[in-house]
């Protein structure tokens, strides 16, 4: 046992002295729930080092554990709190990688020697850590499980060196477009930068690997004006023909293209964010990096337009606290909001893909084409930087020729030759 509590003294990056004071006093301050909070968390890791040992025979980990390292995990994870990845990844080696010498160095198991379930469990305790500590948004989340799930299906048990990142990437660049290599790389880098501050990866592979994807800069698509005209006049008329849903349909549209919302701002209002005062309409929205801005709504028809449907579905918003709903009387989601666009554009007969970030791609457009400071734009979208608003100073390159050519005033001279 003095052997085994030396191995994890040893080779566990997150123990140090609260580990070894837990090691002296198991029956003291911090295991009976007092002390400090590290102290307690080295006292429930002792706790789980202790279980670990009690399945072990001599200095080798048997091949075969006799109970689940996951069910162990969750119960001791239920019964202590959370516990800290290093020692999940300990148990895990123990259990499931077959025959490991205690004494062995640390740098034999530390450099990136995963087995694929030790892997799994690593992601799992990382997109709970960025959900739970870091705060990221589910839609974040989501992209961050989809690269890892698709990193470690390739990885398998290979090393998480330089020439399986090579492989990887080689493999990404055949499948998808550089855009989302960039973003699945990323998502892998943050990953391992994670294992490495935590001390369960010593060597980041990321730092020997200089990754430069070039990916063609692609100017933002907009909607043709008569084309927003049409979809709008279509779904007024079929409220007026008495379809009911075809007033929340107003509303997504409308506040699409006034305001510029991304359709995961849009789907995430609720009565607390969407205020109508005798002022307006004033948006309180969360954008990227939970940044918060307010969009302020005062044309007369829209306000009309957002008191009538807060009347029709105000039960509905005062119960479940969102602010627009499909058939079924769930919130609203981003893939909804797509089917909507395609069911007016299938109506006025318009070919073509019109996504929801397309009518954000107008308004910024349009509002730079009419003469508003890029930096109020920069505010209204949320952006963090200008250079991000910039790329829509390309797309009225158009427009700017048309002013210089009606503004300037060698236009309104006249000489001859």
């Amino acid at each position: 046992m003095r052997r085994h509590k030396r191995f994890a003294e040893q080779n566990l990056g997150g123990g140090g002295i609260h580990f070894r004071r837990a090691l002296k006093s198991p029956k003291g301050g911090a295991a009976n729930g007092s002390g400090t909070q590290k102290e307690r968390h080295a006292a429930a890791c002792l706790s789980f080092w202790n279980d670990c040992s009690k399945t072990l025979s001599g200095n080798v980990a048997p091949a075969k554990p006799p109970f689940s390292m996951q069910a162990r995990y969750i119960q001791h994870k239920e019964t202590h709190g959370h516990l800290d990845r290093s020692w999940v990844f300990l148990w895990h080696r123990v259990c499931s990688c077959g025959k490991i010498s205690f004494m062995s160095p640390r740098t034999k198991h530390m450099n990136g020697g995963f087995c694929m379930q030790t892997l799994s469990i690593l992601i799992n305790e990382y997109l709970e850590s960025c959900q739970y500590e870091k705060k990221l948004s589910a839609y974040t989340i989501k992209a961050y499980s989809i690269d890892l799930r698709q990193y470690l299906s390739f990885a398998g048990n290979s090393r998480m060196d330089k020439e399986t990142l090579n492989e990887y990437i080689r493999f990404l660049n055949q499948k998808f477009a550089p855009r989302s290599v960039k973003r699945k790389l990323a998502s892998v880098r943050a990953f391992f930068h994670d294992l490495e501050y935590n001390e369960i990866l010593m060597v980041n592979p990321f730092s020997k690997l200089h990754v430069r994807i070039q990916s063609p800069q692609q100017l933002p698509r907009v909607i043709p004006t008569q084309i927003i005209h049409d979809l709008l006049q279509n779904a007024y008329d079929a409220y007026r023909a008495g379809k009911k849903e075809a007033l929340r349909d107003i509303v997504v549209l409308e506040l699409l293209f006034s305001t510029g919302l991304r359709v995961s701002e849009l789907c995430a209002l609720s009565r607390e964010t969407f205020l109508l005062t005798g002022d307006g309409l004033r948006l309180l929205v969360y954008g990227k990096g939970r940044k918060e801005r307010v969009i302020q709504i005062t044309t007369p028809e829209l306000i009309s337009l957002f008191e009538t449907y807060y009347q029709k579905y105000s039960s509905m918003i005062q119960e479940q606290g969102a602010i627009l709903y499909n058939r079924q009387g769930h919130p609203l989601s981003p893939q909804s909001v797509r089917g909507i666009i395609r069911k007016y554009l299938k109506r006025i007969g318009q070919p073509g893909n019109v996504t929801p970030h397309m009518f954000r791609h107008t308004f910024a457009t349009s509002l730079l084409e009419a003469g508003m400071d890029i930096r109020y734009i920069q505010t209204l979208l949320g952006h963090s930087s200008i250079t991000t608003t910039q790329i829509y100073t390309h797309v009225a390159a158009n427009h700017q020729t048309l002013l210089l050519a009606e503004k300037h005033p060698r236009g309104k001279m006249t000489f001859s030759l």
